[in-house]
């Protein structure tokens, strides 16, 4: 049900924090009221390195935030969230197919190709 997928993804997302926090140099953006969305940034390393490096590993992340197209983030920037981290934000978005081995990826190539390469 849309319940039941709304609190997988929920608990998903919540896990994927959990690792993401143990490291350095990783921003979480926002409260995460969308279960199914997570707004982080590598502060110091802009987007497109990000997205480059996770696309290899064939990993789809989208840029910025949903409400910036193109530019700075207004919102991010309402946050109080330096131009560092808004420069550095992607997101990453899941669905009822998304599954923990693949969010325990992410944070794998976050850790070992992102961080361990640029940080």
């Amino acid at each position: 049900t849309f319940k039941e997928d709304i609190a997988r993804e929920a608990e998903l997302i919540n896990s994927l924090i959990e690792k993401l926090c143990k490291l350095d140099g990783v921003v979480i953006n926002g409260a995460h009221q969308a279960p199914h969305i997570l707004s982080l940034a590598i502060a110091g390393l802009p987007t497109q390195n990000s997205i480059n490096i996770l696309q290899d590993a064939g990993i789809c992340v989208s840029a910025g935030s949903a409400c910036a197209k193109g530019h700075r983030s207004h919102v991010m920037t309402a946050m109080g969230l330096s131009p560092e981290v808004i420069d550095g934000s992607f997101r990453v978005s899941i669905s009822r197919d998304t599954t923990a081995d693949e969010l325990d990826r992410l944070a794998e190539v976050i850790e070992k190709d992102i961080i361990g390469r640029f940080l």
